[in-house]
């Protein structure tokens, strides 16, 4: 196993849903789109433990 591979990660970021942002390529829109198992596929193949926040307003933390 390649030692880089032992390492988990910190986090990983993802979007939900269709992203179709205007100026921006094809691959780009493409790559920005997953559903949330997608997310989840992600997260384990970094080796992450999978938690989900929502913020609504970062100044009110019980937001």
């Amino acid at each position: 196993m390649d030692p880089i591979a032992s390492i988990s990660a910190i986090d990983v970021y993802g979007h939900r849903g269709v992203c179709n942002e205007a100026g921006k390529t094809p691959l780009y829109n493409q790559m920005m789109t997953g559903d949330a198992a997608e997310v989840v596929r992600q997260a384990v193949a970094v080796n992450v433990g999978l938690k989900q926040y929502v913020v609504i307003d970062p100044l009110r933390p019980a937001t």
